[in-house]
């Protein structure tokens, strides 16, 4: 109903209120410029949802690199759908690669294995191969002498 859909917009509104006051608080977490990057996509702001973004992106590209061991699995999934929606889809799927070898739930990976093998078939036969890469790795063992 109307009156539905004007108490979403308001709940969104206050959401995207929350997040920046937030993001004034912790610059550098990547997750706020994601979320707020959703939230104002949701509300067709889109120049202000490429800018954050990217800006989550170039955030946890960094958090990687900076070798932090939590919610690492998670982080790169959400950073595979960012490059997903920027349309760099090989990006996106080694992120997605990186979270399946990091320990995250498979069922998570299923939506954005999908959503890559669509809009790039050749990535499906890749995936395959990787995996064989990967289970060949596992068996190789080398001797402790």
């Amino acid at each position: 109903t109307l009156e539905q859909e004007a108490d979403r917009e308001e709940a969104l509104l206050t959401a995207i209120e929350l997040y920046e006051g937030s993001l004034e608080r912790h610059p550098t977490f990547p997750r706020l410029y994601d979320y707020l990057s959703r939230a104002y996509h949701r509300i067709g702001l889109e120049r202000l949802s490429v800018e954050h973004r990217r800006k989550a992106i170039e955030l946890y590209e960094k958090w990687f690199q900076w070798e932090f061991k939590y919610g690492r699995a998670r982080y790169a999934l959400d950073l595979a759908k960012n490059y997903y929606l920027e349309g760099d889809y090989e990006s996106a799927f080694w992120q997605v690669r990186n979270a399946k070898r990091w320990g995250e739930n498979p069922d998570s990976l299923e939506v954005m294995k999908r959503a890559l093998f669509n809009a790039d078939p050749s990535l499906s036969a890749k995936w395959d191969r990787e995996e064989v890469k990967a289970i060949e790795s596992a068996n190789t063992t080398t001797p402790n002498e």
